[in-house]
């Protein structure tokens, strides 16, 4: 078997046999589906888990055919703004926001140096709003030894150790409106409290953030369409 239907779409599928117990799938850029799975499993049990399956699969099918936007192109966007692109070989740093124009100071690397760029914005970002949810929130949260940090993330926008106090947030959320990293950061505060996702953090984080779950979509539209 090297090819499957999916609703209605006739997609390569490449099958690996390991020794594990249960089967697994994934669809790659090149729209194959991958699929996982034990040395004891037949091909029609796999064909049945496929079709279980069918409605995931087919989601990811047409989240592949979105249009990818490059972090750089002739602008890069900074919190849902786009700023145009220029060379500056005289900046003192690799890349650098001023009078509304982007710069580099050279023309490699640009993206290794945008993400970390990125990376160092949100955290500047983000202390800056934990002097503004302190004032709202700090009654029922201690904000004492809060360690914010970055780095890009495939499929997180944050993380909170509660021990530590180190909340992690996604450098992507610098490309986005500001609100959507404030969300992010409120969601990881609230964990400092309550440590799982049941009833009384979702009372807490809505009470807070009435919207949390209609920007947490449109966040998550946004997060499918940048190339990472």
């Amino acid at each position: 078997m090297d090819r499957i239907n999916i609703a209605g779409k006739d997609i390569p599928i490449l099958i690996k046999y390991k020794n594990i117990r249960h089967t697994y799938l994934r669809i790659k850029s090149d729209r194959t589906l991958y699929v996982t799975t034990s040395l004891k499993t037949k091909e029609d049990s796999i064909i049945d888990f496929i079709k279980k399956h069918e409605m995931t699969i087919n989601n990811t099918l047409n989240n592949l055919n979105r249009s990818v936007i490059p972090l750089i192109s002739s602008t890069v966007s900074l919190f849902g703004v786009n700023y145009q692109i220029d060379i500056n070989p005289l900046l003192k740093k690799p890349c650098q926001l001023k009078d509304n124009v982007f710069y580099f100071r050279k023309e490699d690397n640009q993206l290794l140096y945008l993400k970390k760029f990125y990376q160092e914005t949100v955290i500047e970002k983000a202390n800056e709003l934990l002097q503004k949810w302190n004032t709202i929130i700090g009654n029922e949260i201690n904000f004492n030894g809060i360690e914010i940090k970055s780095q890009w993330m495939k499929s997180q926008f944050g993380s909170c150790q509660n021990k530590t106090k180190i909340i992690k947030l996604n450098s992507v959320l610098a490309c986005f409106e500001e609100s959507y990293l404030e969300t992010i950061l409120v969601h990881e505060l609230v964990h400092l409290k309550i440590q799982n996702h049941g009833r009384d953090f979702y009372k807490m984080l809505l009470f807070y953030l009435p919207d949390y779950h209609q920007i947490r979509r449109e966040l998550g539209i946004k997060f499918k369409s940048i190339e990472g």
